[in-house]
């Protein structure tokens, strides 16, 4: 808890003491002394976090042209929330030690009961109701009672179900993110085959320019970023020396990749685009062996030997245009019968 506050204040209280001492001095040029003084109250207010005090007595609105503002009024939501962080913990406390095992239950009980006040209270007393913290904190409560809830429905699977096919309609780039959160493996797979087959496609155009060595950075880099890419889709941190770490581990030899390309575009140079052929073919293969390994090892969370014997093996069949599927032959890509 103490390190909580100290992150908090880190990050709050640099910039409100810039905004105060700046507001201060300006103030003290400007104000008339009738100006001035109700400005000192909001002043001496903000450093106790009672900041929402002066507006609520004040009587009128946050957002009332007919009063004059005050320079220093926005710090009212500092104070709420800082007012709602200082009770909370003595709050959880006393429900851990009264109704232990029922912190959601309890937060979302106390949640519901600030929600009420803040219905009959916006009737009532408005003012009092937007600047004070007893009918705000339900906000802060109804994130507390979630972040408490130890979400068992996530792992059931009709929801597992409508997340992968809410994430089959959005964007890319949310539906990466939806995957990575509801951690559906199958939905994870399919977005990594497809990085695998595109990576692989492209590895194997570049490899057949006929541009001696110029393509093993390039190459090298796509398998870099295609594995990262796995990693990121697996729930992981996405980084480059991790992947690199991967590919050397699995044995995958760069320098014996470019000699094979190199010398069998060397013995068939007297038979035209078939050398090029073969070192399209020889990267291609590779990539998409080092892709397989990566999906096994990180998807399917199979060991390292296992994901270098995969790797190996992989490495000696031609690019299929997909991963071998349950119940398929591996060599064939036919059904078994």
């Amino acid at each position: 808890m103490a390190e909580f506050y100290v992150r908090r204040g880190r990050r709050i209280l640099p910039a409100l003491f810039v905004v105060s001492i700046v507001a201060a001095v300006v103030a003290a040029a400007l104000l008339q002394p009738w100006d001035l003084d109700k400005f000192g109250k909001y002043l001496t207010a903000t450093p106790v976090f009672l900041s929402n005090i002066p507006p609520w007595l004040g009587g009128g609105y946050y957002f009332d042209s007919r009063t004059a503002p005050v320079a220093l009024t926005h710090y009212w939501s500092i104070a709420v929330e800082e007012q709602f962080y200082l009770a909370y913990p003595l709050t959880l406390y006393l429900i851990g030690r009264y109704l232990p095992r029922r912190e959601s239950a309890a937060l979302g009980t106390l949640a519901a009961a600030s929600f009420a006040v803040c219905v009959w209270a916006s009737y009532r007393v408005p003012q009092a109701n937007y600047f004070l913290a007893p009918s705000r904190a339900w906000e802060l409560l109804l994130g507390a009672a979630l972040a408490t809830c130890e979400w068992r429905w996530t792992r059931h699977r009709i929801a597992n179900e409508l997340l992968s096919i809410l994430a089959r309609h959005v964007p890319n780039e949310a539906r990466i993110e939806m995957i990575r959160i509801s951690r559906d493996r199958e939905a994870q797979r399919e977005v990594a085959q497809s990085l695998v087959k595109s990576t692989a496609a492209v590895c194997t155009a570049i490899g057949m320019q006929p541009i001696p060595l110029a393509d093993l950075p390039i190459l090298t880099t796509l398998q870099l970023v295609m594995v990262s890419g796995i990693m990121y889709v697996s729930g992981r941190e996405r980084s480059l020396r991790a992947a690199t770490e991967f590919i050397g581990a699995l044995g995958a030899n760069v320098g014996a990749g470019m000699l094979l390309r190199e010398g069998a575009r060397a013995l068939l140079k007297f038979f035209p685009g078939w050398g090029n052929v073969i070192c399209g073919m020889v990267a291609g293969a590779g990539t998409y062996a080092i892709g397989r390994a990566a999906i096994v090892f990180f998807l399917e969370g199979v060991s390292l030997k296992d994901a270098r014997r995969i790797y190996l093996s992989s490495r000696k069949r031609p690019v299929q245009p997909a991963l071998a599927a349950p119940g398929q032959s591996q060599k064939t890509g036919k059904r078994k019968k």
